[in-house]
């Protein structure tokens, strides 16, 4: 059997289309369903911020990012968000979040991201899996990361990440529509 297809012959995009709708969080309502979902994951669930009483996690960059939102159709249940954060025209060297997080070990005489046009650089961040949606059965208070293992066979359950991976490339579509040429 083709790994593309999953039974029936179905194209396994076509059948995630039919399971899931990503939209782009527009409106107030949608702004803050990604804040309450960050705030569950990031804060309840993994304990990596600290828990706010009103129950959004919200940071410097959510003020120019755009959001985006991952549904099941025919329920309507959250599954997750991501962003992409853009460069503030106001303050074009006000760094993106990985330009701290990583400075130390960005090597600048390869690779300077203050070199390029700040129109042109945008970062994917705040991936949120809702914990119901998140990996295999017993592993829902596991982080949501992609690496090699999620391309192997554990318990003869194989998995591919294509939850996040559709989160991920979701704000990479939208960097792509607004002409941001670098990504991270």
């Amino acid at each position: 059997m083709d790994p593309a297809t999953s039974s029936g012959g179905s194209n396994l995009g076509n059948r995630f289309d039919e399971l899931f709708e990503f939209t782009l969080a527009l409106d107030a309502v949608s702004v803050e369903t990604v804040y309450r979902i960050r705030h569950d994951v990031y804060c309840r669930e993994l304990g990596w911020e600290a828990v706010r009483e009103d129950g959004l996690e919200k940071d410097a960059y959510d003020s120019h990012s755009v959001h985006c939102l991952l549904r099941r159709r025919g329920t309507g249940d959250l599954v997750g968000c991501s962003r992409l954060v853009l460069a503030r025209p106001e303050e074009p060297s006000f760094p993106l979040p990985f330009e701290l997080s990583c400075r130390d070990v960005i090597h600048r005489d390869q690779f300077d991201p203050a070199q390029l046009r700040r129109s042109d650089v945008g970062e994917v961040s705040r991936l949120a899996v809702m914990s119901a949606f998140r990996q295999r059965q017993g592993e829902a208070r596991e982080p949501v990361t992609v690496g090699e293992h999620d391309f192997e066979s554990r318990g003869g359950q194989p998995r591919f990440p294509f939850i996040p991976m559709s989160l991920y490339l979701g704000a990479a579509a939208v960097a792509r529509r607004l002409s941001v040429e670098n990504v991270f």
